[in-house]
């Protein structure tokens, strides 16, 4: 584990990453303001075409996995070694009866400042972890506060 990864580890762990200024990732006020499901798209080219996104505030990063049994549970040792926090869901929001069960949606989320440096380093390494380990990445997302002006009026 490089020094980097495992401070920001060191702070997840001890609460240190959900400080002043960083968000909670169960905070349902949370808006998605970054969204990739193709992995072949630069990271530079998503947040560029983000609106939303601000790049001073740190998001919460979310990567969706495409699941089966076997997968969840060699897929999560790594990540939680890292110290992701992880979800599990269904696969699609169909409530159409299928003859094959539905895969399993695995979650994965940190909180972290976040660039295209980071998020293609990130992206690659799930890429690689979903190949090894028999998923498949659906995409990525990055969750902030609303800006002040973004903000519904009572």
């Amino acid at each position: 584990m490089n020094i980097r990864n495992g401070l920001s580890r060191l702070l997840r762990l001890k609460g240190g990453s959900r400080g002043a200024g960083f968000p909670d990732p169960d905070d349902p006020n949370l808006v998605i303001v970054v969204e990739a499901a193709d992995e072949t798209e630069s990271a530079s080219e998503v947040l560029a075409r983000s609106p939303a996104w601000n790049p001073e505030a740190p998001a919460v990063l979310r990567y969706r996995f495409a699941i089966g049994t076997t997968a969840s549970r060699d897929l999560r040792a790594p990540l939680e070694a890292e110290g992701w926090l992880l979800r599990t869901g269904t696969g699609t929001e169909s409530s159409t009866p299928t003859a094959e069960p539905e895969p399993a949606t695995l979650i994965a989320q940190c909180v972290r400042p976040i660039d295209a440096v980071t998020c293609a380093r990130e992206n690659s390494r799930m890429v690689g972890l979903a190949q090894r380990h028999r998923a498949r990445l659906l995409g990525w997302q990055a969750l902030q506060a609303p800006l002040r002006n973004d903000r519904p009026r009572k």
